[in-house]
C-alpha cells in the first residue's frame, strides 16, 4: 500500500513534490512591486515637510561673538607653572624653602595677577592640605593634622573647608 504525505528515501524522509500532491510549497507569491503600496514614502514625505515646517518658522538665531581669546600668557610664565606642576606632583608644596609650588606660583601671579591656572593650583594645593588633615585627624594624629591646615590657611586663607577643619581640631 502506498502511504501519503512522507515516503521513505534513502535520506530519511522526503516531502513529495508539489506536482504529487496539488499542493504549492512555502508562502503564497508577492505581489508585483508597484502593487505593494507605498512602502516608506508617505512618512519619508511627512518627515521632510515637517522638517521644512521648521526650518521656515524657527526664530532667528544671531550668530554668537567669537569666544574671548585667552589672554596670551608669556613663555617664562608657561615654564613657572609647569615647574609648579611638577612640584606639587612631588609634594613639595611649602617646602623646602626656595623650591616649593608656593613660591613657584605666587611668582607667576606677581608676572601675571589675571592668571587662572596659577589660582586654580594654589586652591589644589588648600585641598590637597585639607585632605591630609582629615587623614591625619582620621588617624588620631591631631596635632599634625592642625599643622597641615595651617599650612593650607597660608595658601588660601578663604578655604572655606580649612576653616571648618581647624574649628573642628580645636582652635580659630
Amino acid at each position: 500500500m502506498k502511504r501519503r504525505g512522507r515516503q521513505r528515501c534513502w535520506e530519511g524522509w522526503a516531502r513529495e513534490p508539489a506536482f504529487v500532491t496539488g499542493r504549492a510549497e512555502g508562502p503564497p507569491p508577492r505581489p508585483p512591486r508597484w502593487r505593494r503600496g507605498p512602502g516608506l514614502f508617505y512618512p519619508l514625505a511627512l518627515a521632510l515637510a515637517l522638517f521644512l515646517a521648521y526650518l521656515w518658522v524657527r526664530p532667528a538665531v544671531a550668530p554668537e561673538a567669537p569666544a574671548p581669546k585667552a589672554a596670551a600668557v608669556s613663555p617664562e610664565v608657561r615654564e613657572l607653572l609647569a615647574i609648579a606642576r611638577r612640584q606639587r606632583a612631588d609634594d613639595r608644596l611649602t617646602s623646602p624653602p626656595g623650591d616649593n609650588a608656593l613660591e613657584t606660583l605666587r611668582e607667576v601671579l606677581r608676572r601675571d595677577p589675571d592668571n587662572a591656572e596659577a589660582r586654580a593650583e594654589l586652591r589644589a594645593i588648600a585641598r590637597t592640605y585639607a585632605r591630609w588633615a582629615r587623614i591625619a585627624a582620621a588617624k588620631g594624629a591631631r596635632g599634625r593634622a592642625r599643622r597641615y591646615v595651617e599650612r593650607g590657611l597660608r595658601v588660601d586663607p578663604t578655604d572655606a573647608e580649612l576653616h571648618r577643619l581647624l574649628r573642628q581640631l580645636g582652635g580659630e
